[in-house]
């Protein structure tokens, strides 16, 4: 585990190793308080999500993915290019609110 605060994870939630991408966009998932939204904790998160998310964070490629009822929006730091002036603000929100 890194001791730089932007790969490193928490020693003592090694559940949340899948938010450990380098980068921004790791960073601001690993702070964000996704208990205020709908796909709660991450540690409750599917696995199929948390496989999802970590592919996403280790790619170079533009990723984003819209996850459950409301398409939470998540995406990468390649990504942030494409959103623009909306990032960080549409990271953890309803993807209609996004790009409505």
């Amino acid at each position: 585990m890194s001791d730089d605060p932007i790969t490193a994870t928490s020693p003592n939630q090694p559940e949340l190793d899948f938010l450990s991408g380098r980068g921004e966009m790791g960073a601001l998932m690993r702070n964000h308080d996704w208990r205020a939204t709908s796909l709660g904790s991450p540690k409750d998160w599917p696995q199929s999500l948390k496989t999802a998310v970590r592919i996403m964070l280790l790619s170079r490629q533009p990723i984003w993915i819209g996850w459950g009822d409301e398409l939470i929006y998540l995406y990468n730091d390649s990504y942030k290019s494409i959103i623009g002036g909306k990032h960080p603000w549409a990271l953890g929100k309803p993807t209609a609110d996004v790009w409505e």
